[in-house]
């Protein structure tokens, strides 16, 4: 299955890719999409297929993931339009076929690296 992930918070979009799952977020290089964030962990969040249902689990990251306004305690499924936040992001899930526009993000041996050191959480730059 394939999805299309938007990353944005309050200001702007940084992120809108289509994205082949299994894909796990984090900051560790070795994750399908890199977000260079410190409250992000090393492998925050996945993004899967269990059947035909797409699926989102925390992958035990210090910070947690949110779901509805609640903490992930285990993993849930997903409909296109719905989605998950952690460090002051919201990963938005859609169909590939949606149309919405490109944002920042840069290939790097088709990994997806989002670099938000000037991101703004709860009044401090990082």
């Amino acid at each position: 299955m394939e999805i299309r992930l938007t990353i944005y918070d309050d200001e702007k979009r940084h992120f809108s890719q289509p994205i082949k799952l299994p894909c796990v977020v984090g900051r560790g290089r070795q994750c399908d999409v890199v977000v260079v964030h410190p409250l992000v962990s090393r492998k925050h969040c996945e993004f899967y297929q269990e059947g035909r249902r797409l699926m989102a689990r925390d992958l035990g990251s210090l910070n947690g993931a949110f779901y509805r306004g609640k903490r992930l305690e285990r993993p849930v499924e997903l409909a296109f339009g719905e989605e998950i936040s952690f460090a002051g992001l919201n990963f938005l899930v859609e169909s590939v076929d949606s149309t919405t526009t490109h944002a920042i993000a840069a290939d790097d041996d088709d990994i997806e690296i989002i670099d938000l050191d000037e991101f703004d959480v709860g009044g401090s730059s990082f």
